[in-house]
């Protein structure tokens, strides 16, 4: 039985996330637009948290159309929901909050702009991702025309994740990595590739297709 408590909460923080998300997404015919949580028997533990299993669901055609959830408590305290993500090829658990957890406060967090060696880092838009309050863990996301200078290195690119937890910096997409003078602070070379792994001061990296080398003229 899913306490009252934690029935009152989902119901509210689903609420708050979008509040469209209570109507049918799809394009085909309801006698009901309006969804209803329907909680599931089964439960989970993980660690100290126990784990509560509802779905969403809507009447399309007269045949139920429900979208998987779960719902990570702590002493009846709701510190996690996650959807199932069932297409494009995704197939797993993500968080539809932001941590409920303060992640700038735990004692692993770092702020990547505040990494020692960084000399500058700009961006259009930062945001949480891969959240796991059950497991007070998240990434943090950086999108948009990223520049991170660190020592003499200044990487491009449009996406960059960062996670403070094992002080590891990906960029998924296409990069661009000038060495600049340490005087002068002029280029002296630029990289260009795809998939970076990283430390956070650039010392080491690997990139998974190098495309081209090249030095000034």
């Amino acid at each position: 039985m899913v306490p009252e408590s934690v029935q009152n909460q989902t119901q509210e923080l689903i609420s708050e996330y979008k509040e469209d998300i209570w109507f049918d997404p799809t394009d085909l015919p309801a006698e009901d637009s309006t969804a209803f949580i329907e909680w599931k028997e089964n439960t989970s533990m993980h660690g100290d948290t126990i784990i509560y299993f509802f779905d969403l669901v809507w009447e399309l055609e007269k045949m139920d159309y429900p979208i998987r959830y779960r719902c990570y408590t702590l002493d009846d305290s709701v510190i996690d929901i996650q959807r199932y993500r069932d297409f494009a090829l995704l197939n797993k658990w993500s968080s539809i909050l932001p941590p409920v957890f303060k992640a700038g406060e735990q004692d692993w967090w770092i702020d990547l702009e505040e990494v020692e060696t960084v000399i500058s880092f700009e961006f259009d838009k930062r945001e949480y991702v891969d959240v796991d309050s059950s497991q007070w863990f998240c990434k943090e996301q950086f999108c948009g025309n990223v520049s991170y200078k660190n020592g003499q290195l200044e990487l491009k690119s449009d996406t960059l994740i960062w996670n403070p937890k094992e002080n590891e910096i990906y960029c998924p997409g296409a990069v661009e990595i000038v060495s600049l003078d340490s005087v002068t602070a002029k280029i002296q070379s630029v990289l260009t590739g795809s998939e970076l792994e990283a430390n956070s001061t650039m010392t080491e990296y690997t990139i998974k297709e190098v495309k081209s080398f090249s030095y000034p003229e």
